[in-house]
């Protein structure tokens, strides 16, 4: 592997995209092969995980062979609550029915914040990244997350970023990622130092303006867009809200791609969906097969060719 001599440093921003994220991984394999390592990484949501665990690599062992191991080892088990979804459905129709009958729910039916406590994902999460803080990152990152109460964007990285509304630099990397995760509806809110944290994709699903604040002069981006032309049908509430908010996300995305990112990259993963862990491994050739065909394009932007 021929390793990158030039001085032009080179960001890495990963974006949302529930296991569609598993690109990411294929995306720096295929950076790897051409010794095209980043100098910078961000992430929002999926994008984090994979940014956070690649940062760690370097103190934790995480290579990028390793994150593969990690990602086909990934099952349902690791990511949601066995025990809460019902509860909180049931939750749910109560109060829905409570609205529609013009009544008032009795204080005992608490409204809940989130399907899922996040339980399950929150100990994966310590499991793979422990107690690390971003100043016990070899590698400069910034993750993003969202205060849902007054619409701020939060950033956790080792020092204050001006791109950001908050910076949080003294939380651990895996709060970060459990915090970037927490997809509205689904999730219930990460509460860290006062702030009620949702995933980062609400307010940008690929956040290139974090890495060109890092000190990236080429930020390349990975953008895992949207499911396209009805090619996936969603078959429940988690994938109703999930799809939903990638709907949203994706015109804003594209302007702020526009203004922020050199490059980007779209791996072909549109139809995959939050339940199909069998096709990890196909998703992750996606992104590399996708890198790969940009190479040419990256090396110009890096001032290599």
């Amino acid at each position: 592997m021929i390793v990158r001599m030039g001085k032009r440093k080179l960001g890495l921003a990963l974006g949302s995209g529930g296991l569609r994220g598993a690109a990411h991984i294929g995306v720096l394999r295929s950076l790897e092969r051409h010794g095209l390592l980043p100098d910078c990484l961000s992430g929002s949501s999926a994008g984090a995980v994979v940014a956070a665990l690649y940062a760690a690599g370097y103190t934790a062992g995480y290579t990028v062979s390793e994150m593969i191991d990690l990602a086909l080892g990934l099952t349902a088990d690791k990511i949601y609550d066995p025990h809460i979804t019902w509860r909180s459905l049931s939750a749910l129709a109560r109060h829905w029915l409570c609205r529609r009958l013009s009544l008032k729910p009795p204080t005992s039916w608490p409204f809940p914040k989130g399907l899922l406590q996040g339980e399950a994902w929150e100990r994966y999460l310590v499991s793979l990244l422990g107690d690390q803080q971003f100043r016990d990152l070899k590698l400069p990152l910034a993750i993003l997350a969202v205060d849902v109460d007054n619409g701020q964007s939060v950033a956790f990285a080792s020092a204050a970023l001006s791109q950001a509304d908050v910076t949080l630099t003294g939380a651990t990397v895996a709060q970060a990622v459990r915090a970037s995760t927490s997809i509205p509806g689904v999730f219930v809110p990460l509460h860290l130092f006062g702030f009620t944290l949702v995933d980062g994709a609400v307010k940008a699903s690929v956040p290139a303006h974090l890495a060109r604040n890092l000190g990236a002069d080429v930020v390349l981006a990975v953008d895992l867009g949207v499911v396209r032309g009805g090619v996936e049908q969603v078959e429940n509430i988690v994938e109703v809200i999930s799809q939903s908010l990638h709907i949203m996300e994706a015109e804003l995305t594209s302007y702020q791609l526009d203004q922020h990112a050199n490059l980007v990259v779209r791996p072909s993963v549109y139809n995959a969906s939050l339940r199909d862990f069998e096709r990890i491994p196909e998703i992750i050739a996606s992104g590399e097969k996708a890198m790969e065909a940009l190479i040419p394009q990256l090396k110009q932007h890096l001032g290599l060719e």
